[in-house]
């Protein structure tokens, strides 16, 4: 049971659900003032316009799984250990209320809709799991030479300004004591 981050669990299950509910709710919105305006819509009229919406329930499974998406990843965040398990997990509520619905047949949305996302909703959450994972698996700040002797002898060179041209046969060099002598430029031509 040390596997399971029962606090990333629970905030990537709130995250998921109040995320889908922000983003959908808009819509819902403009649906209901594209058909008519609010005053002439009845309660009963409302629920028959929302749930023949293709619009609707096409757009709100979208970005309900991307709201899934995102509540994997920040379960997998907080728990920072077996991501992909924690970000699996954060879906547990949506599966709740997917099996809810099935059961009682009475909510809005096509049946089968509901039948897919019981597993599809475990599926999203673990790929933010995944997303998080990955993330962590990149390197973190490995844009500068660990070599910082070469550097700060490159930084040298580089700190003057350009002279005039060269002689034929001049060469310049790095040189440090007890050290070889390094060929700093290739001659350069006349």
């Amino acid at each position: 049971m040390n596997r399971i981050s029962f606090k990333g669990v629970a905030i990537g299950n709130i995250v998921d659900i109040v995320s889908t509910n922000v983003v959908v709710l808009p819509l819902a919105v403009y649906v209901l003032f594209s058909a008519g305006s609010p005053p002439d819509i009845a309660a009963g009229s409302a629920e028959e316009i929302l749930k023949g919406s293709t619009l609707l329930v096409a757009s709100s499974s979208i970005l309900g799984g991307l709201c899934s998406v995102l509540g994997g990843y920040v379960s997998a965040r907080i728990a920072k250990h077996d991501e992909v398990l924690n970000g699996a997990l954060s879906s547990i509520l949506c599966v709740g209320s997917g099996v809810y619905t099935v059961i009682n047949l009475g909510s809005a949305g096509p049946l089968w809709l509901h039948l897919a996302f019981l597993p599809l909703s475990p599926a999203l959450g673990a790929l933010g799991g995944y997303l998080r994972s990955r993330q962590n698996a990149l390197p973190q700040g490995r844009d500068r030479t660990t070599d910082t002797a070469i550097f700060s002898r490159m930084l040298y060179q580089l700190s003057y300004l350009g002279t005039a041209r060269r002689k034929r046969r001049e060469r310049r060099f790095i040189v440090r004591l007890a050290c070889p002598v390094h060929l700093a430029s290739p001659a350069c031509p006349a």
